[in-house]
């Protein structure tokens, strides 16, 4: 399909499916007495749905797998390329953003594996996100709530993996994901913007709709681009 190979597996199974593994490796299960025709055809219908959703898949695992020395990684939509230093007299990492460049400097590990050092630079670059969305997140939220009308009772950045964000529209906390600082910065606008629109209407019905039109109209613009790869070709 394009530039991707599908491994077709012939089972008993009912119906045909499609899975894409963490390693952006596609799969389709087939019952055995269908014929390559048939399953040529299956597999063309699923060509859009593949596309989008590798994508997501390929840039979960890489987000949240261990990184490497040379790794390219983004930061609000653009580029860094991940440098890794392992220094004995260091007590603790360090992450240094400079330019187009991120240096993550580490203690030294006697018989340290790939995979164990992987997960430490993986964590480095957590908390630089973190720290990346703490930093631009206050301008942003005090234009937002202006626009709005409403105001968080308080704001907090964490790593989140299901969502971009949470309201807890009986204290007005709001949680914003760290992984926001990967996508351009409309984004996280976008996220505040829709946390805060719950604290007038807390479910997503047409009234949300309503007021993230009127406080943000190009909203359908980011919540679509966050359905794609932070480094997208397509930019």
């Amino acid at each position: 399909m394009g530039d991707v190979n599908v491994t077709v597996h012939k089972k008993r199974v009912k119906n045909m499916s499609l899975r894409i593994r963490h390693d952006g490796t596609v799969h389709a299960s087939v019952p055995s007495w269908v014929s390559d025709a048939q399953v040529s055809a299956f597999l063309r219908g699923k060509e859009e749905w593949l596309a989008r959703h590798r994508a997501d898949v390929l840039e979960r695992s890489h987000a949240d797998g261990p990184l490497a020395d040379g790794d390219v990684i983004p930061l609000w939509g653009e580029p860094v390329v991940l440098h890794v230093a392992i220094e004995t007299d260091r007590k603790r990492s360090h992450a240094r953003h400079e330019g187009d460049e991120l240096w993550v400097l580490l203690p030294y590990r006697e018989d340290e594996t790939d995979d164990e050092l992987g997960g430490r630079v993986q964590q480095a670059v957590r908390r630089w996100y973190v720290r990346e969305v703490e930093k631009t997140l206050p301008d942003v939220a005090a234009t937002c709530e202006e626009r709005v009308g409403r105001h968080a009772s308080s704001w907090s950045v964490r790593h989140m993996t299901s969502r971009w964000g949470s309201c807890n529209v009986q204290t007005g906390a709001i949680h914003i994901s760290s992984r926001l600082a990967q996508w351009p910065s409309e984004c996280l606008e976008q996220v505040v913007t829709h946390e805060l629109c719950h604290l007038i209407e807390a479910g997503h019905g047409p009234r949300f709709h309503e007021l993230m039109d009127r406080f943000l109209p190009s909203w359908h613009v980011t919540n679509e681009r966050l359905r794609r790869p932070p480094l997208d070709s397509r930019e």
